[in-house]
C-alpha cells in the first residue's frame, strides 16, 4: 500500500529551523522518499523572517497553489495562501508547503516589537490551516498527518470532533511526536479566559473539562500538547529512555497519569541525522581536509587537527551582527585539546554547563569552542546568553564563544573539536551527541533521556569493547529532573576522565572514535519505525471510523 503522509512542524530546517524539530521533518522525508513507496510531504506556517536566506522568492505567484483558502479564525474567517515550494539542495526532493497569512503569522508582540513564532494564535490558525487544507487540496490526497510538537496538537483534536462526521476528513489518521514535553513552555500552555476557545472555534463542554484524557484543559490551562495526546490515534517520543521519563513527574509536567493511561499507544523511536549533509567525506566546510570512517583513525584524527586553521580564520559576515567582520575562534591554537559545544542557549541546555565551565577552562591545555544562541523571547535564556559572553571575557584564550546560529561555522566545530560536551537537564533525543561522532568527537554527556540510548558509556564494563563516549548522572530525588551544583561536578570529574584517556591511553581513544564513526545514525531504521507508526495509525483511524 502506498502511503501519502504529510509532516506538519512549526520548523522545518533548510526553511526556518534551529533546532531538532526543524531536522526530524527532513531528514525523515528525504529517507522514506528514497523508498519509493511513500509520498511524503512538509508544511509549516509562512513566516516572513526566516532562517534561510536563498528563498527570497519563495512567495513568487508561480509558487501559489491555493489563492486565499478561508480558515475559521475566532468570528473571523482568514484568507490563507498556500505555496509550494522544494527544499533548497536536497536529494531526493522534498516538497514544502507554506501557509502564508500575514496578519498573523507576521504578528509583533507588542512588549518587545519581535515577532514570536511561538505564541498561541499562530499555532491554533496553524492547525486550523492544516485541516482546511486537507480539504480544499484536491489534486492529493493523504493518508496519514504526522504532527509535531504542540504548535500542531489541534489538528487530532479537530480532526476528532469538527471534522468527525466529514467522509474524507474523519477518516485521516494522526500521529502526533512530541520532541520536548516538560512543562508549560514545551507543551504549549496558556492561560485560558475563554479567548482561546474562541479563536479555535471549540467549546468549553467539546474540549475543555477536567480529568478527562480527551481534553485540552491541564492545570487550569488550555494545553497544545493535550490535544496531541488525547486526540492522536497514536503518539510518540524522539527516544525509548525519554518515553520511560515521560511516565514519571520529573519529566511529564503533571501529564503522568495521560502517558501511563495510553501507555499502549505510545512508544519511542530514535531520531536519526541527515547523513547526507552531516556527512565528513563530502562535508564542503572543510573539502581539504574531508575524511570517512574507512580511514586510519590517525589519520581523521591528524585531519581534524587542520580544521582548526579553517576555524581560526572563520569570520562573521551576518550584516546584522555586532560582531561583523570578527574572528570569534582567532585565539584558537593548534596544541590544545579542543572541546566543542553547539547548543540551543536554554534552561534545557545550560545550568550544569555554566556551573562547570570555570573548572574545565582551567584544564591545562584546553579550549572550548562554543556556538549558540538564546530563543530573544527567553528572558532567562538570554540571561544564560550574557553570562557565557561575561565568562568568555574572563577567559578569551579558553572559551571561544559566538553568540549566534550558523550552519556551515557548526560543521567546522564539530570537525575540529576533540570532545563533545552535552550536559542536558533533560534531553528528548538529541542530534549533536550523533553529529559529534559521525565527526570524530567524543562526546561527554549526561545520562537523559536520548543520550542513554545513543551512547554508550566507557566505563561500561559491559559493553567496553563497543563503547562511544563518556556519560554521567548525579544522584536526584524522585521530583527533580537534576541537581546543578552535583550535576557539575560530575561533569567536570567526567570531562577530566576523557581527558585523561585522550591524553594516557591512546589505543582506548583512537577505539571509542573508531565506534562512534561505525555508529548507524541514519534515517533508515527510524524510517522504517516510522512507516510502521503510520500503518498502525491507519489501522487504529479505520477502527475509529468504522466501529466507534
Amino acid at each position: 500500500m502506498r502511503l501519502n503522509v504529510l509532516v506538519i512542524s512549526n520548523q522545518i530546517r533548510g526553511v526556518d529551523g534551529t533546532g531538532g524539530l526543524g531536522d526530524v521533518p527532513v531528514g525523515l522525508a528525504k529517507a522514506l522518499l528514497a523508498r519509493g513507496d511513500i509520498d511524503i510531504r512538509l508544511a509549516m506556517p509562512g513566516y516572513a523572517e526566516i532562517t534561510e536566506r536563498t528563498l527570497e522568492n519563495r512567495f513568487a505567484p508561480e509558487n501559489l497553489v491555493l489563492d486565499g483558502i478561508l480558515v475559521p479564525f475566532g468570528s473571523d474567517l482568514v484568507p490563507v495562501d498556500v505555496f509550494r515550494i522544494y527544499l533548497p539542495n536536497s536529494e531526493p526532493r522534498v516538497t514544502v508547503y507554506l501557509f502564508r497569512s500575514a496578519r498573523v503569522f507576521d504578528a509583533r508582540d507588542p512588549k518587545t516589537n519581535r515577532v514570536n513564532k511561538n505564541t498561541p494564535d499562530k499555532a491554533i490558525l496553524f492547525s486550523r490551516t492544516v485541516v482546511e487544507f486537507l480539504r480544499a487540496y484536491e489534486p492529493f490526497r493523504f493518508d496519514v498527518i504526522h504532527c509535531n510538537d504542540w504548535h500542531t496538537g489541534l489538528v487530532p483534536t479537530y480532526l476528532s470532533t469538527i471534522y468527525r462526521e466529514d467522509l474524507y476528513l474523519g477518516r485521516v489518521a494522526t500521529l502526533f511526536t512530541t520532541h520536548n514535553a516538560g512543562g508549560d513552555a514545551y507543551q504549549g500552555g496558556f492561560p485560558e479566559d475563554g479567548r482561546l476557545l474562541a479563536l479555535a472555534g471549540l467549546s468549553a463542554h467539546q474540549v475543555f473539562q477536567p480529568g478527562i484524557t480527551k481534553s485540552l484543559f491541564h492545570n487550569d490551562k488550555f494545553n497544545f500538547s493535550k490535544g496531541g495526546f488525547g486526540y492522536a490515534d497514536i503518539f510518540n517520543t524522539v527516544s525509548r529512555q525519554y518515553r520511560q521519563e515521560l511516565l514519571t513527574p520529573a519529566f511529564a509536567g503533571g501529564l503522568e497519569g495521560l502517558f501511563k493511561e495510553r501507555a499502549t499507544d505510545f512508544c519511542g523511536v530514535v531520531n536519526g541525522i541527515d547523513t547526507a549533509e552531516w556527512n565528513p567525506s563530502s562535508d564542503k566546510a572543510f573539502e581539504k581536509f574531508a575524511f570517512s570512517a574507512k580511514d586510519p583513525v590517525e589519520e581523521i584524527l591528524a585531519k581534524k587537527r587542520k580544521v582548526r586553521a579553517l576555524l581560526r580564520n572563520w569570520v562573521v559576515t551576518d550584516e546584522k551582527h555586532p560582531r561583523k567582520g570578527q574572528k570569534p575562534y582567532s585565539l584558537l591554537n593548534d596544541q590544545s585539546i579542543l572541546v566543542g559545544v553547539v547548543t540551543r542557549i536554554d534552561y534545557q541546555k545550560m545550568p550544569i554547563l555554566l556551573q562547570a565551565l570555570g573548572r574545565i577552562c582551567e584544564t591545562e591545555g584546553v579550549q572550548i569552542a562554543l556556538l549558540g544562541s538564546a530563543d530573544r523571547n527567553d528572558r532567562r535564556g538570554m540571561d544564560y546568553e550574557n553570562d557565557l559572553r561575561s565568562k568568555a571575557k574572563a577567559s578569551p584564550e579558553k572559551l571561544l564563544f559566538f553568540d549566534g546560529f550558523d550552519i556551515p561555522l557548526s560543521h567546522l566545530i564539530y570537525a575540529a573539536s576533540e570532545i563533545f560536551l552535552v550536559p542536558s537537564t533533560f534531553e528528548p533525543c538529541g542530534l549533536t551527541q550523533l553529529v559529534a561522532m559521525r565527526y570524530a568527537s567524543v562526546p561527554v554527556v549526561r545520562s537523559t533521556g536520548g543520550l542513554v540510548d545513543t551512547v554508550i558509556d566507557e566505563a561500561d564494563s559491559s559493553r567496553a569493547s563497543s563503547a562511544t563516549g563518556f556519560r554521567f548522572k548525579e544522584k536526584v530525588s524522585g521530583s527533580d529532573m537534576m541537581d546543578e551544583t552535583l550535576g557539575a561536578e560530575m561533569l567536570v570529574a567526567r570531562f577530566n576522565e576523557a581527558v585523561k584517556v585522550y591524553r594516557q591511553d591512546r589505543s582506548r581513544w583512537k577505539e571509542l572514535v573508531r565506534n562512534g564513526l561505525a555508529r548507524d545514525s541514519s534515517w533508515v531504521v527510524p524510517g522504517a519505525q516510522y512507516v510502521k507508526l503510520y500503518h498502525e495509525a491507519i489501522r487504529r483511524s479505520m477502527q475509529r471510523a468504522f466501529f466507534g
